[in-house]
């Protein structure tokens, strides 16, 4: 029997409509990818833009839809949705269990995967604090793909331009995004790389594990656990995007 697909699927936003200017009543209703979107995602050489077009091309509603304002949360469900719609919700992946090391293929549905959505009274910014050392509260944004794409290109700018540069340039840039208020002030752009880099080192742990628990949260709960059918032990993973997520065998 053929696996149908529907024509075009309507889809709740984890973020409902509370986060952007735009007006999605928090429904996003998407097409199946074509051949054209495929021979994007082939010929990319950087996998997230390419599959952000893609879901800026399917989406049919709303006709305003501006894939750049998403946060990446929601980003990430819709290009979940996008296979869904696609090629249906049967996903086969590959696992190797921790315990005896056999590698089995276990199929699981996208469709089944538990959403997490934005709380009621989710408000930016949201306050992260107060921290063991300092005693600062900071008040946090959630990154949006916008965000990733001018994170990117300032990273790629700064190491142009500074070859020799320490480190990762988007450690920083990123907190430079997500901070917007310090002890109840608004943060001056030019201070927030100064602040993170002097940080106290449990402060910014602090900070980081703080900040990863409310994204982490928020939008899909990617996280499994299987049994291994030689030694019955259990396989803790998370759905990945692999091979045949977007080219599944038939």
């Amino acid at each position: 029997m053929a696996n149908r697909v529907p024509v075009q699927e309507t889809y709740p936003l984890p973020s409902g409509d509370r986060l952007y200017a735009q007006e999605t009543k928090g429904m996003i209703t998407l097409r199946p990818m074509t051949t054209m979107e495929e021979k994007l995602r082939l010929s990319s050489t950087n996998s997230l833009m390419a599959l952000a077009q893609i879901v800026q091309n399917c989406v049919i509603t709303p006709q305003d839809f501006d894939v750049n304002e998403l946060k990446m949360f929601d980003l990430d469900y819709l290009i979940y949705k996008l296979r869904v719609v696609t090629y249906g919700p049967t996903y086969t992946v590959s696992l190797k269990c921790p315990d005896c090391g056999h590698v089995f293929e276990q199929k699981i549905s996208l469709d089944d995967i538990p959403v997490n959505e934005l709380p009621e009274d989710f408000v930016e910014p949201f306050e992260i604090g107060p921290m063991p050392v300092s005693g600062d509260v900071v008040g946090c944004r959630l990154l949006s793909y916008s965000d990733y794409l001018a994170i990117t290109r300032e990273s790629k700018r700064i190491l142009a331009k500074m070859p020799d540069y320490v480190g990762d340039p988007e450690f920083i840039l990123k907190w430079t995004r997500i901070l917007k208020t310090l002890n109840g002030k608004d943060f001056k752009v030019f201070e927030i790389q100064k602040y993170v880099e002097n940080l106290h080192a449990a402060d910014f742990q602090y900070l980081d594990q703080k900040y990863a628990e409310v994204v982490g949260g928020l939008g899909q709960d990617l996280s499994r656990v299987d049994l291994c059918p030689n030694c019955g032990g259990n396989v803790n993973y998370n759905v990945p995007i692999r091979g045949e997520f977007f080219r599944p065998k038939y």
